[in-house]
């Protein structure tokens, strides 16, 4: 009670000192969810923008290369190789089939306003009969709708990768010499991007090579990569110019850091048997030797290079990769085991139909795969003795071309052979058929240099010889 009148406060002072304390938590956590929140949110804008810069770069290779296409026409067929890693990046499924629309458009513009003759020759005959052999096979097939999708996608890889290569003009060795160079650079400059936007954080992103939020197969990114390996070491080992050496140098250290990120087979089983290959043939040519000096170079490079990356970067896949190709005459891996039991699926269809097969594309209805990831038993399951006769002939043609290629010009033999090795060893380990463009490719472009328009340039160069006052050219045989 206050005395004089006065009026007694109630109010307890620990009550006050509480409410402010409460009142300022309150006003902490709110203030600290509103700071979360925005943090989350540019988190993911940056995430978004990074996604986007990536979508453009991958679509701004493709255009490039059509580009680059108008004035080196070889550079049209390296951007084969690179549709779907380009697609995948880019998160647009049509990008490749569009870029090589457009690519054949061009070409074919191209080709008729030269009045080139086209020549026919065994290995394009096969290549006819052989699509015409897997088209049918939709008449006899065991699973039509399978059928029709795995038929789809073959006349669209190879009828697009025929014409392109079919149709492409110019001479055989400025023609070869661009394939391979758009190929290593296209492929350096993509490997960045996809390095970029892998994913982490499960056994999977951490072992292979998964993007995030995508659905591309690890196999389809990995493609491109044994060619890319070859064509930047030939670059490195083979071109002359110090400028093509240290592009070649730089595009071979980012492409084997990309082979070892997805931690596939396949890439290292094709692309070191070919390269080693191309390297032998070179060096027998003495393509090599004149270059060997720069090869110390190139390895200190690399060693800088990777000795910057974080060890747990690559740790996992190179765990893989050993224990996979250490783990002895019983695989224990459980990518070997699904390849056995896919290769016995494929030995019992053979045995029940062995002469026109179940079907092309049926296969996928006896086993979780939609192929054994071995072109022969692929081939011979889906159309019986008859369709593998068809491609071993077709394979004999293509060899044939390659022999006469070479004994012309190394260089070029070289590359095709090298090219045409890692083709049909990823056939053996992984990959369907109908998605086999790089080896479409290598086959009409090897059948196209035995065009008479063509092969009469196999065995000659031009060399330019400039001189102080006068300015002349000759053409000197080889």
């Amino acid at each position: 009670m206050c005395l004089g009148g006065g009026v007694t406060s109630n109010v307890n002072p620990d009550a006050n000192d509480f409410s402010n304390k409460a009142a300022a938590a309150s006003a902490a956590m709110q203030h600290g969810a509103t700071t979360a929140r925005e943090s989350l949110i540019r988190e993911i804008t940056d995430v978004e923008v990074i996604r986007s810069m990536l979508a453009l770069l991958a679509i701004s290779v493709l255009i490039g290369i059509l580009l680059a296409g108008l004035r080196y026409n070889g550079a049209w067929l390296a951007g084969i190789f690179l549709t779907y890693q380009a697609g995948a990046l880019a998160q647009l499924p049509w990008l490749g089939t569009a870029y090589v629309v457009a690519a054949i458009v061009l070409s074919a513009s191209r080709y008729f306003k030269s009045v080139r003759p086209m020549n026919w020759h065994a290995s394009d005959f096969a290549a006819i009969f052989l699509t015409l052999m897997l088209t049918a096979s939709m008449y006899w097939t065991q699973d039509l709708g399978r059928s029709t999708e795995m038929v789809q996608q073959f006349l669209t890889s190879i009828i697009g990768a025929f014409i392109l290569a079919r149709f492409v003009t110019g001479r055989p060795r400025p023609l070869t010499k661009q394939m391979v160079v758009t190929l290593a650079i296209g492929s350096a400059v993509l490997a960045v991007g996809l390095v970029n936007m892998r994913a982490t954080g499960t056994w999977a992103a951490d072992h292979r090579l998964v993007l995030e939020d995508s659905d591309a197969s690890t196999v389809g990114l990995t493609q491109p990569i044994p060619f890319a390996l070859v064509a930047s070491s030939l670059m490195a080992l083979t071109y002359k110019g110090i400028y093509s050496r240290v592009l070649g140098v730089v595009c071979l250290i980012l492409v084997s850091y990309l082979a070892v990120v997805a931690g596939t087979r396949s890439v290292f089983l094709s692309g070191i048997i070919a390269l080693l290959v191309a390297l032998v043939l070179s060096l027998e040519g003495s393509l090599v030797r004149r270059n060997l000096l720069f090869l110390p170079i190139g390895v200190i490079a690399a060693v800088f290079f990777y000795d910057s990356i974080p060890t747990q970067e690559i740790q996992g896949q190179l765990d893989r990769l050993t224990g996979s190709f250490t783990s002895g005459p019983t695989p224990v891996d459980a990518s070997s085991l699904e390849r056995i039991h896919l290769f016995d699926v494929a030995l019992s269809l053979i045995q029940d139909n062995p002469i026109f097969g179940v079907g092309y594309g049926a296969y996928g209805r006896y086993t979780f795969q939609d192929y054994p990831h071995n072109v022969f038993l692929e081939i011979t399951s889906s159309v019986g003795a008859v369709g593998l006769t068809i491609f071993l002939l077709w394979m004999f043609a293509h060899v044939r071309d390659l022999v006469v290629v070479f004994s012309k010009n190394r260089e070029i033999g070289v590359t095709l052979i090298a090219f045409s090795l890692a083709a049909f060893l990823q056939l053996q380990v992984s990959f369907a058929f109908s998605t086999a463009k790089p080896l479409f490719v290598i086959v009409a472009f090897a059948a196209a240099m035995r065009d008479r328009s063509m092969a009469k340039y196999l065995n000659k160069k031009r060399i330019e010889v400039f001189r102080p006052k006068l300015i002349q050219s000759r053409t000197v045989g080889v």
